[in-house]
């Protein structure tokens, strides 16, 4: 799972903007598919510590319990080149093996 919290756009737009198929292009051209993330988080801010470094542990107890998680969560899908709003028919597709990651 990759964690990423978006930078707002530079002409004076507040939303920031992500295109997910441009991601996977850029992902999958650069590194092997097994070290691709299989999940996306796009989290408002990045937690850390007194130290200043990234708080991870709460990351990875939420897993992607969608029951847990408020953020916006992404799946890899092979299929169609891109990533897919986790959903929880999607999730179950994980977890039974149906989906290529």
């Amino acid at each position: 799972m990759a964690a990423i919290m978006l930078k707002a756009s530079l002409k004076g737009n507040s939303t920031p903007t992500f295109n997910l198929t441009n991601f996977y292009s850029y992902i999958t051209q650069h590194l092997p598919l097994y070290a691709c993330p299989k999940f996306l988080r796009i989290v408002p801010t990045m937690p850390l510590t007194a130290t200043f470094k990234h708080q991870k542990s709460a990351f990875c107890r939420e897993g992607y319990d969608l029951d847990v998680i408020s953020d916006p969560m992404y799946v890899m899908d092979v299929k169609r080149k891109t990533y897919v709003s986790l959903t929880a028919r999607e999730l179950r597709e994980v977890l039974i093996g149906k989906a290529r990651l």
